[in-house]
């Protein structure tokens, strides 16, 4: 009879548990008033001497994402920017949601223009006012075999490297019932074949000071 008891608390806990696991994987508190015009106003425009080209049917974007990613993501939107001087380039965007379920796998967002990922590594890229922010470095191949790109998140504690760390951090706040379980994914492509990892680095580096300024921290 002992041994019943314990086995039905166990389930009951284990129960418990798992309910408590689906509300915060599954459940979406009301959306936060954001949206991808919100985020267009937020983005920087210039990053140092770097400026975006601008689509003609939306001149806050260089161009807009296939309509398969915004379906499969559902985000508050999604901001593609293309900033370039007379000497280098770098195809920024930036994905932002409340919900966990938004940040699948990177492949998605890379796969959306034709690239496959073929080799990713962890790296940190120190900055100036943002702390060290763990960065994925990547290889793609695609439209350019060995293409340099670069990934990486900010959750409600701070920046990831990899979509679990993300999701992770998000569900911990969810738990705690806390106000802020927003995420962001950045994703960085050169422009021009010949960038090195430094110079990417460097450009991530100048874009979050750009950026924190332009949204008072929230990119």
């Amino acid at each position: 009879m002992e041994g019943l008891k314990k086995r039905t608390y166990i389930f009951a806990a284990l129960l418990i548990a798992a309910g408590a696991f689906n509300f915060a994987t599954y459940s979406r508190a009301e959306r936060p008033d954001k949206d991808e015009s919100w985020m267009e106003a937020r983005a920087p425009e210039k990053v140092n001497d770097m400026t975006f080209a601008r689509d003609p049917q939306n001149p806050q974007q260089s161009y807009r994402m296939n309509d398969q990613t915004y379906s499969m993501l559902a985000p508050f939107g999604i901001v593609s920017r293309v900033y370039s001087n007379n000497e280098s380039g770098f195809d920024v965007v930036l994905i932002a949601s409340e919900s966990r379920a938004s940040f699948h796998d990177p492949r998605i967002c890379f796969s959306g223009q034709g690239w496959a990922l073929v080799e990713q590594r962890t790296v940190d890229v120190k900055t100036r006012t943002r702390g060290t922010v763990p960065v994925t470095i990547t290889k793609m191949d695609g439209p350019k075999r060995g293409q340099l790109a670069a990934f990486f998140y900010r959750g409600p504690s701070g920046f990831h490297a990899t979509t679990i760390a993300v999701k992770l951090d998000m569900f911990k706040q969810r738990l705690l019932n806390r106000a802020d379980v927003e995420g962001v994914f950045y994703r960085f492509i050169p422009s021009k074949e010949e960038c090195t990892e430094e110079e990417l680095k460097a450009f991530i580096v100048e874009y979050l000071e750009a950026s924190k300024e332009s949204s008072e921290g929230y990119f």
